[in-house]
């Protein structure tokens, strides 16, 4: 099947919550329009690459988080044991469903694919979030974008920008060849790692990291690749706690009143199709100011099964306009003009010991 493109405004919006610690968080999200169930309802759901399923709020579910947003009426019941259903972990928080197959349509693209529908949802974040649900674009065997592609949608693209509460980016589905230009032109990719379907994420091997031309990171040639997942709902750059730990405490030098012309790029080292992929945050990709004190899009995070794992969220893709290309297993970044003349070598960082 050959399916049309399809063009899905998103909005983009920073939400303000308070965690279970009661400290006081900022999650920027992007959403957009889907429809679910045999009378296709629609719903807002964020858009996120770094899942790989649907989860909607249940008419059975009773909690605030679920009536505080748009409830979707299951086709079956939910069987007795539910109570054992699956859960699935998502910016701290904690959503507990069972599964239902679905018609699910992008636009004028349908599809029946599983469709978690949520029996408990944690106040935190779900309580305050703008969206009802999430569509998890992870390439998972049984994900919603693989019931996508056999109608014919193989590919899809990101460009997400400044989350004001309004218009803020699109996502476009499709095939790839009908993707428009602005997730064509100047296309460098990278290959997924051989797990990244088996574990449901857009997995990148990163070669190095560096901080201001220093080296603070190399994996390359490690017996232990390090990777990195694609994620677009994710509000941070995401790396290994001891490394970003050390590399905090080095901006933090930097920030004493906040002046962004004094923080150091950051540059991430991907092993591409062709030739080394370089991305390169400046430091208004990665943080902000309010005059005083800087915002730090950077947090540490530790994964026993994947020490190594960085995750590349939204300071990376608001920079970059990121395609997924579903059978030939690769992502795409789209390079800045200014970055597009540089695609020869780079020079080589310079490494440096970070206590």
């Amino acid at each position: 099947a050959v399916a049309a493109l399809v063009t899905v405004p998103l909005q983009g919006c920073t939400i303000s919550t308070v965690n279970e610690d009661h400290v006081l968080l900022k999650s920027p999200v992007f959403y957009g329009e889907v429809s679910v169930g045999e009378q296709l309802a629609s719903f807002q759901l964020l858009f996120d690459t770094g899942s790989s399923r649907l989860w909607l709020p249940s008419s059975f579910c009773s909690d605030a988080a679920c009536e505080f947003h748009k409830r979707y009426t299951p086709s079956s019941l939910p069987l007795e044991d539910t109570v054992n259903g699956e859960r699935a972990y998502f910016a701290s928080g904690v959503l507990m469903g069972f599964e239902v197959n679905e018609s699910m349509c992008l636009g004028g693209s349908c599809a029946r694919t599983k469709i978690m529908a949520a029996l408990e949802e944690s106040d935190y974040p779900f309580v305050d979030m703008p969206f009802d649900g999430i569509l998890g674009l992870g390439p998972s065997h049984d994900g919603p974008i693989r019931s996508l592609q056999q109608h014919g949608i193989s590919a899809f693209a990101f460009k997400l920008g400044t989350p004001s509460c309004s218009f803020a980016g699109q996502a476009a589905f499709g095939d790839l060849q009908d993707l428009p230009p602005w997730a064509t032109e100047g296309l460098m990719w990278a290959p997924l790692m051989p797990e990244a379907e088996e574990e449901g994420y857009w997995l990148l091997e990163v070669l190095s990291m560096s901080v201001g031309g220093h080296l603070v990171q190399t994996c390359d040639g490690s017996p232990n690749a390090c990777s990195a997942a694609v994620d677009t709902g994710s509000g941070d750059l995401m790396g290994p706690q001891d490394v970003v730990d050390p590399l905090l405490d080095i901006l933090d030098t930097h920030q004493k009143e906040c002046k962004l012309s004094a923080l150091p790029k950051i540059e991430i080292r991907l092993r591409g199709v062709e030739r080394i992929l370089t991305l390169v945050l400046d430091p208004s990709d990665y943080a902000e100011s309010d005059g005083s004190d800087c915002d730090i899009h950077l947090s540490s995070m530790e994964l026993t099964h994947k020490p190594e794992m960085w995750v590349l969220g939204q300071p990376v893709l608001r920079k970059y306009v990121s395609v997924y290309d579903l059978p030939r297993k690769r992502v795409g970044f789209v390079m800045p003009p200014r970055q597009k003349l540089r695609k020869g070598s780079h020079r080589s960082p310079r490494q440096v010991t970070v206590v």
